[in-house]
């Protein structure tokens, strides 16, 4: 019940950030519930880290960066801990391998919410006067060269894996192992 309370909540949360024309009904009830489960994204809150001069302009493509790495480098960090944790107990290795996997799907469903909400962030434009600009970061325009080929080679394919590759692996394993479950 929690993991479904859980994935409501951060289906909400994103569903809020699209900013389409809800009626009143609905935009009641993603407030009701967007204040009820906190903001999760505040965990990538990362503009205060880089306000500082030198980074101010690259800020939103820093930002996007560490938001689309942070969830690999943990995903090293759980190797490695359930590496070292078979070393000192000399457990199995297939053990270990399955320790490793659950504990990354975890994690990978845990940033799912996050990580999609950033990337819709950087996806999402508005239109100032003739120019096209990033809703969220209003001075980089999304006809640049830069915006595109981070688009295009990064965000997309990202977002992809997370919302439509990650959930069919899920059902797909579960579907498999529905005896077992």
């Amino acid at each position: 019940m929690m993991k479904i309370f859980l994935n409501y909540t951060q289906t909400i949360s994103i569903l809020n950030n699209l900013k389409l024309n809800w009626s009143d009904i609905i935009k009641n009830t993603f407030g009701i519930v967007v204040t009820s489960s906190g903001n999760i994204n505040q965990d990538f809150g990362l503009d205060c880290l880089l306000n500082v001069q030198k980074y101010s302009k690259n800020s939103f493509y820093i930002k996007t960066l560490i938001a689309i790495l942070f969830p690999a480098f943990f995903c090293i960090c759980v190797i490695l801990f359930w590496f070292f944790r078979f070393r000192a107990r000399k457990s199995k290795f297939r053990d270990i391998m399955s320790n490793i996997l659950i504990t990354i799907a975890i994690s990978l469903f845990f940033f799912q919410s996050p990580l999609i909400n950033q990337l819709t962030q950087f996806l999402k434009c508005m239109t100032l006067g003739n120019d096209v600009y990033v809703d969220s970061f209003s001075i980089e325009k999304c006809t640049s060269v830069k915006y595109l080929l981070w688009k295009n080679s990064l965000v997309i394919p990202i977002f992809c894996f997370y919302s439509v590759v990650l959930p069919i692996i899920a059902f797909g394993y579960m579907f498999y192992n529905r005896q077992n479950l």
